[in-house]
């Protein structure tokens, strides 16, 4: 890499490291182009050399990370493996501060898209047209969200239980009250709550009437 493509990326990286702290101090959508110079030392002139906006640098961060995660996934790890699954608890753990800042700026399918281009990927090649294709929106879909329910709530499992939680729920695991309920009864988590109760600030203990303090989900 020549020297100016250097000097580039180091400015790419600077404004993004500046975002990222600012994002600690406010919604993202209120940082303006003064700020972002001002805290990262990078000229005015260099920002507009490499972006055109903010939303571009939230672009930018979210690409580096795909590329981060795509070269350090275990070559050998089949998808869905416990190896696979745990490599992303624990890469989204050590990245915890910007998926959460994006998530917050509301590029949350920004994101949602590139942890389900990175199933895609994983998955190998297949028909356009199978429906097999849906279940790969499925998990990453699943994926995402409790992956950000378990950030935001402070990471308090290990990325191993996290690993084998997700595993247990895709496999088909049930609790008891899942074996218990009727045949054609969705569960409530399901039907309720824009995010699980985990998630929810001030709430304590969970019962059937905490989902109903949520939006509900047309499904």
């Amino acid at each position: 890499m020549d020297r100016r493509k250097v000097a580039n990326q180091q400015v790419k990286d600077r404004l993004l490291d500046a975002l990222l702290e600012l994002a600690q101090e406010k919604d993202l959508s209120q940082v303006k182009v003064t700020e972002l110079v001002a805290r990262s030392g990078v000229a005015r002139a260099s920002f507009y050399r490499n972006f055109t906006s903010v939303e571009d640098i939230v672009d930018y961060g979210i690409q580096r990370m795909a590329r981060l995660y795509h070269e350090g996934m275990p070559a050998d790890a089949a998808p869905r493996s416990r190896e696979a699954v745990l490599y992303q608890f624990r890469f989204y753990r050590e990245h915890a501060p910007i998926v959460l800042a994006f998530h917050r700026a509301h590029a949350a399918t920004t994101l949602l898209d590139v942890l389900t281009e990175c199933k895609i990927a994983e998955a190998g090649d297949m028909p356009a047209r199978s429906i097999k294709r849906y279940e790969l929106y499925y998990f990453a879909g699943a994926f995402y969200n409790m992956l950000v329910c378990w950030l935001e709530s402070g990471m308090q499992e290990t990325p191993e239980a996290m690993a084998d939680e997700f595993l247990r729920i895709a496999a088909g695991s049930t609790s008891r009250e899942s074996a218990l309920r009727p045949p054609n009864a969705l569960p409530r988590v399901q039907l309720y709550a824009k995010r699980s109760p985990a998630c929810a600030p001030g709430v304590t203990e969970y019962t059937s009437s905490t989902w109903m303090k949520h939006t509900p989900l047309l499904v």
